[in-house]
């Protein structure tokens, strides 16, 4: 299995694309998200409950 985090796809795209290309073992294509990040904090700092939140989700 491969876990990705949207964090990651938005901050380095080509980076975590890549690495979903090999973990599925297709052939390498160009490809781009277009993803823009909405909150430029973290999402500790946007949700006050976040420690309670954290382990259910």
């Amino acid at each position: 299995m491969l876990e990705v985090a949207y964090e990651d796809l938005v901050q380095n795209p080509q980076t975590i694309l890549k690495s979903v290309q090999q973990f599925l073992s297709v052939k390498p294509k160009a490809l781009f998200t277009l993803l823009k990040q909405q909150n430029p904090g973290s999402v500790e700092s946007l949700i006050t409950n976040y420690d309670e939140v954290k382990d259910i989700v």
